[in-house]
């Protein structure tokens, strides 16, 4: 026990200072919201108990999860630029063999149980967020991605995808590619570079108007 314990301090000052590390932010005024995307029908019935910014380590087990580790980190920000700190964050995605923690998939694939499927976060004052997953792989008919779901204070919630830039499936995903415009498909496409050992990516997000 002492030894989780002392794995959940050092994840929990992991993911302050991921944050505080994060580049520097510019405002750019009149930015294009972040196309929505559909939810799909893998989002949790049940949440997770462990449900924080790291997705590669569950509480209670020594494991860490199978495939490529990637942090994932941007901002949110309103379309005239202004950073929305207190957004519910929350993503959920395949594990490292290609299946979601949810009792509707139904694929020949093992399940995971150090990964936790599904993570939450809320933005800080400056609207920057940060996860740490595994790399989503393909499955049949879908590209490499990760849902994401926002929850602001005030004004419209946003429900998107994240995906990977240089996946051979993006050019055959019906989701991406119902955004018939380049320009607005490729604010979903996140190019991932290696860190070290690891993978990283910055997803900026834009949520739209109020009206």
């Amino acid at each position: 026990m002492i030894i989780v314990k002392r794995r959940r301090v050092l994840r929990w000052a992991a993911g302050l200072a991921g944050v505080s590390l994060l580049a520097p932010i510019s405002h750019a005024a009149d930015a294009a919201p972040t196309p929505s995307q559909h939810r799909g029908p893998f989002y949790p019935r049940q949440f997770p108990t462990d449900k924080d910014f790291d997705l590669t380590l569950v509480a209670g087990r020594d494991g860490v999860a199978f495939g490529e580790i990637v942090t994932v980190s941007g901002r949110v920000s309103d379309v005239a630029g202004q950073s929305l700190g207190g957004v519910m964050i929350e993503i959920w995605q395949v594990n490292g063999h290609g299946r979601y923690h949810h009792d509707g998939d139904t694929a020949e694939k093992p399940i995971d149980p150090n990964f936790q499927g599904y993570g939450a976060v809320l933005s800080d004052a400056q609207g920057r967020y940060r996860f740490r997953t595994v790399k989503p792989i393909a499955y049949p008919g879908r590209a490499p991605h990760i849902h994401f779901a926002l929850t602001p204070k005030a004004g419209r919630p946003l429900v998107t995808q994240m995906y990977i830039a240089g996946a051979p499936e993006n050019a055959d995903d019906f989701l991406l590619n119902g955004i018939r415009d380049k320009a607005r498909r490729d604010l979903l496409v996140v190019t991932l570079e290696k860190s070290g050992a690891e993978l990283q990516g910055n997803f900026d997000i834009v949520l739209p108007k109020l009206s």
